[in-house]
């Protein structure tokens, strides 16, 4: 199993997310909006790694999933933002697109998307860069029963978030 590099866990706020495909009007109106409770909510850009489109930040965190609701909202009504084809909510189990495995950490045993959740999941920051880029591991492990499809979540597991790293860090010394 990859191990992941301390320094991933820094680089996780730089991860920006690109369109992958459209989604029908029915997938988007099904996918809840959640709060304002997020660092960056309310700043004029959907924070949502779940959206895509102009009316979204350039700095994607997974923390943020349902954590901006107003700017996700007006986006959304406005048109700039529209439901990624990787969250819509899929018909049945075999609808699922599970994407590519082009994620550094694919094919190391463990599910690193953060649509997926449980004993097969990663337990770690999940990072934007790696939904729909981890296929084999989380198809392996949905197929197992060791992890649920939770993409349309506003409130999914997380794993540990971006905060709790910078608390750990804060809490111990970095000794040479």
């Amino acid at each position: 199993m990859t191990k992941r590099p301390f320094f991933a866990y820094l680089a996780a706020p730089l991860a920006v997310i690109t369109p992958l495909h459209s989604v029908s009007a029915e997938d988007q109106a099904a996918l809840e909006f959640g709060d304002d409770t997020g660092e960056f909510a309310s700043d004029g850009e959907c924070d949502d790694v779940r959206y895509t489109g102009d009316g979204m930040a350039e700095i994607l965190l997974t923390d943020s999933i349902g954590k901006d609701a107003t700017d996700c909202k007006a986006a959304f009504k406005a048109g700039t933002i529209s439901v990624s084809a990787m969250h819509a909510i899929p018909a049945n189990d075999e609808a699922i697109d599970f994407g590519d495995d082009s994620s550094d950490f694919a094919k190391d045993g463990e599910c690193d998307d953060v649509r997926f959740v449980g004993a097969g999941s990663n337990k770690m920051i999940f990072i934007a860069e790696d939904i729909g880029h981890d296929a084999s591991d989380c198809k392996a492990a949905f197929a197992a029963g060791k992890v649920k499809w939770q993409g349309s979540s506003a409130t999914p597991e997380l794993g540990l978030t971006t905060q709790d790293l910078l608390e750990l860090m804060s809490e111990t010394p970095i000794t040479t």
